[in-house]
């Protein structure tokens, strides 16, 4: 059974129909060997203000957004910026123990949440641009890049000769590539 509150409310627990036991776990699933009622119990958080608290684990890592005091019942987002190009977003915890990876997340506000944001550092990798021969021509564009990084690689004809391709068959220079491996 599943209780789902309406705008501005929550749901606190469910009750069994003679008052003697509450469940807060929702959905719940009941093994039925008799006749059973549950009745959900819902709270009105309209008129409730709640903190949302976000943070960084590190913010030489990245940021975070959207954090503040808003009305119960309302929807609010909060999103994780990474740092430079260097680093990457990969979950929101929670006081709870749970991980959340949608970036940004909304939330559906009935108490005071704190998220964290966790950043890891992108992988780095060699890029090679080279000449098949020096005396025809140069290459630039050689170097580390961050994984995802755009990298400009450009060939350089000597004086005499023309610049006819890359060795994956692309005639581009300068040509942006995206760096995902070495």
């Amino acid at each position: 059974i599943t209780a789902t509150p309406n705008p501005g409310h929550r749901f606190n627990y469910w009750s069994s129909g003679d008052g003697s036991t509450v469940i807060a776990t929702n959905p719940l699933t009941v093994h039925l060997v008799s006749d059973t009622a549950f009745v959900a119990i819902f709270e009105d958080v309209s008129e409730q203000t709640f903190t949302l608290q976000v943070s960084s684990a590190n913010a030489s890592m990245g940021t975070v957004t959207g954090g503040g005091s808003y009305p119960g019942g309302t929807n609010q987002t909060i999103t994780a910026v990474p740092s430079e190009n260097r680093f990457r977003f990969t979950h929101w915890s929670t006081t709870a123990g749970d991980s959340l990876t949608d970036n940004p997340l909304t939330l559906y506000l009935t108490r005071d949440p704190a998220f964290v944001a966790h950043f890891v550092e992108l992988p780095q990798y060699y890029l090679v641009a080279a000449s098949n021969n020096e005396e025809w021509g140069t290459a630039t564009g050689t170097g580390m890049y961050y994984e995802g990084q755009q990298a400009t690689l450009t060939a350089v004809p000597a004086e005499n000769y023309v610049f006819e391709g890359w060795t994956d068959g692309n005639e581009e220079s300068p040509r942006i590539v995206t760096v995902t491996q070495d």
